[in-house]
């Protein structure tokens, strides 16, 4: 399966998040409407993540020690944002303190919100190129968890939020097309 079959791609820090809609000759009472993939530029491999709604992302975050015994569904429906940010509050209020104030919808990262320089040319620069506009906004959490990896300098947890982003930019750009 090749990137080029997808509809739909959102790539950050090494890391594709793709997608397509499942042709309807090839839908069954287990696999979802939308197919999705993730691919590591890094080890060019291909990940076919979902083939059922309950699959778990886990074995992309294997042998990371933040995430031990934490389930994080990557499932192409709202219901994950909630779940992400208590994870993301879990982070925050165990491992570091994150910089304040953080950014509202809309504003950019400075220096003195997101930690560094480097911080800030690179969130700011995946923001400004994402499909975002102001009908369709998502949550300030979603923003604040780039900010937040960067700032833990954990690049295995950042390509993960980057990931979970582009697939909720996905899913966006696949109701556009429906």
């Amino acid at each position: 399966m090749s990137l080029e079959n997808f509809e739909s791609c959102v790539c950050a820090n090494a890391v594709c998040v793709c997608a397509r809609i499942v042709p309807e000759e090839k839908k069954t009472d287990i696999k979802p409407n939308i197919d999705i993939i993730i691919y590591d530029n890094i080890f060019s491999v291909n990940k076919q993540l979902i083939t059922e709604n309950s699959k778990l992302i886990n074995d992309i975050l294997d042998e990371d020690p933040l995430t031990e015994n934490i389930d994080l569904p990557f499932i192409v429906e709202n219901k994950w944002i909630k779940e992400f940010g208590y994870f993301l509050e879990f982070l925050k209020y165990k491992y570091v303190d994150v910089p304040k104030p953080l950014p509202e919808k809309g504003e950019h990262f400075t220096k003195e919100n997101c930690g560094s320089d480097a911080n800030v040319n690179f969130i700011n620069n995946f923001y400004d190129k994402t499909i975002i506009n102001e009908k369709n906004k998502l949550p300030v959490e979603l923003i604040n968890s780039l900010c937040l990896a960067n700032y833990l300098g954990a690049t295995k947890f950042l390509n993960w939020c980057c990931a979970k982003f582009a697939s909720v930019l996905i899913e966006l750009e696949l109701a556009k097309i429906n």
